[in-house]
């Protein structure tokens, strides 16, 4: 029988939670001493064609990749754009993740991204079993996972779906199927009772709104359990693996209960860290965890330091928002996960604001101290970790290298030429993905590879004559900038 991943390929792509350079961030704020970043292994189990692997193979040349995956056709075309980029550092095997032993050496990042909640028992077993055998002393692991509470809401979704498709083989039959289940369920559930309708129809939309091809692989698969957080850790305690931290430094429990929540659980003896998480997950009726594990007998620091953030890079996607009180000095921030700020302290606008003017570039915590006066070195660290806790800044370990202005000859990376000279996805320099739907963009992108000036890109991407009567030195200039920002320039 054919393996399901290979019948309907899983579209991956990069996820910027899993590069080294963000899980070493974290290891170091809770005191560990992780691998450099530019010098490090790194075992990814699940890798499906290496969308996630590949690229941080491109931009880590001093550091070593294995990606494993079960799906033989996905691993042949992943390894097909490595031989078209040249890469030495990274190598896709297809064979079950069970296989992998003591041989394979040690690793320090260990990547199981959607693997666990999507496996039989014994593939689970597995999976924590190479996170502890394979993980080098100070080495970090990522699992994934569907967690509990919010599992029992999608679960029962699921299980209306297999319901509505049994006896249907054909995939892309299931897959049409089920969601013209969940449109019509949408259309006629009572009003009546309006707390289901509003849960229902909530799911519903994340439902439709998902890709066939993962809608296929979660809900109408085989293996989909999802485990509380609890289970979860009983399950790697038994493999002396310990909770470090979430891959969303704003999701861990600590950053984000308030006084009173906090004062609430200390009177229900809620008191340890992994209980505060579990009962977060109650609060926020949580659907999935991105868990950091490290091995037991390493000695954290729960207690973060601000201080730890001083060999740390920042960065912030969040965006500054109108605000009525800004006659009054004060200025509001708003960021796409949704966290808000409002303050009136100088330092902290002028630290948000240059990371902002900054972004995409990551800015090394001694640059800013450079920027706002040494004086201001300890309250810079406090600022960054606050709002990193809030989820208003992000840090890393290590800074990608891109241009954000266009040289005299532009050089896209090699992945993004190729890439758009294949479709709309493209992995940027900061590992994130952007869909490039103009066509004079995704042209341009496949052109720049170092060795045309503006006038041989001008010749290749126009007419002689412009209809729109737009000059094509400032039309080329606008798409070059826009190129830039994605980014995607190498210069």
């Amino acid at each position: 029988m054919p393996f399901a991943y290979d019948v309907v390929p899983y579209e991956s792509r990069p996820y910027a939670r899993t590069h080294p350079g963000r899980l070493a961030a974290l290891a170091t704020l809770y005191g560990m001493n992780p691998a450099p970043v530019d010098h490090c292994r790194v075992l990814e189990l699940g890798c499906a064609d290496g969308t996630n692997l590949i690229p941080m193979a491109l931009g880590l040349r001093g550091s070593e990749f294995i990606g494993v995956d079960l799906a033989e056709q996905q691993v042949v075309a992943g390894l097909e754009i490595i031989g078209q980029l040249g890469l030495k550092n990274i190598e896709l095997r297809a064979l079950d993740l069970t296989q992998i032993d003591l041989s394979w050496g040690k690793f320090d990042y260990i990547i199981a991204h959607g693997v666990y909640a999507w496996v039989p028992a014994a593939v689970k077993d597995a999976v924590l079993r190479i996170a502890v055998q394979n993980l080098a002393a100070h080495g970090v692991a990522f699992v994934s996972y569907n967690a509990y509470p919010g599992g029992h809401l999608r679960r029962m979704f699921r299980e209306m779906m297999l319901h509505h498709v049994s006896g249907v083989n054909d995939p892309a039959d299931r897959m049409t199927q089920a969601k013209e289940l969940m449109k019509f369920l949408n259309a006629a559930i009572d009003s009546q009772d309006s707390g289901y309708q509003a849960v229902a129809r909530r799911e519903i939309a994340e439902i439709l709104d998902r890709p066939p091809n993962v809608l296929f692989h979660d809900e109408l698969s085989d293996h989909w359990e999802p485990v509380s957080f609890s289970d979860f850790m009983a399950h790697a305690q038994q493999h002396e693996l310990q909770f470090l931290a979430e891959a969303d430094f704003c999701d861990l429990a600590e950053n984000n209960l308030r006084p009173e929540i906090a004062e609430a659980m200390a009177k229900m003896s809620v008191n340890t860290r992994l209980e505060r998480e579990q009962y977060r997950d109650f609060i926020k009726c949580r659907k999935f965890r991105r868990t950091l594990l490290c091995h037991k007998d390493v000695t954290l620091d729960a207690n973060v330091k601000a201080s730890s953030v001083r060999t740390l890079y920042a960065t912030s996607q969040a965006m500054k928002v109108n605000a009525e009180e800004e006659s009054a000095g004060v200025s509001a921030f708003c960021a796409v996960g949704g966290a808000q700020m409002k303050t009136a302290h100088p330092l902290v606008i002028g630290l948000i604001t240059r990371l902002i003017e900054a972004k995409p570039r990551l800015i090394l915590f001694e640059e800013l101290v450079g920027e706002f006066g040494a004086g201001n070195a300890e309250a810079i660290s406090e600022v960054l970790l606050s709002m990193y806790g809030a989820g208003l800044v992000e840090m890393a370990a290590w800074r990608p290298e891109f241009a954000t202005i266009p040289s005299e000859r532009p050089e896209a990376s090699p992945l993004a030429r190729l890439q758009a000279s294949r479709g709309l996805k493209i992995t940027t320099l900061a590992h994130t993905c952007v869909e490039a739907e103009d066509a004079q963009v995704r042209r341009l992108v496949t052109l720049l590879d170092g060795t045309r000036d503006r006038v041989s890109l001008q010749d290749a991407m126009f007419n002689p004559t412009s209809s729109a009567g737009i000059t094509f030195d400032a039309e080329l200039e606008r798409n070059l900038s826009v190129v830039a920002k994605l980014p995607l320039l190498i210069r």
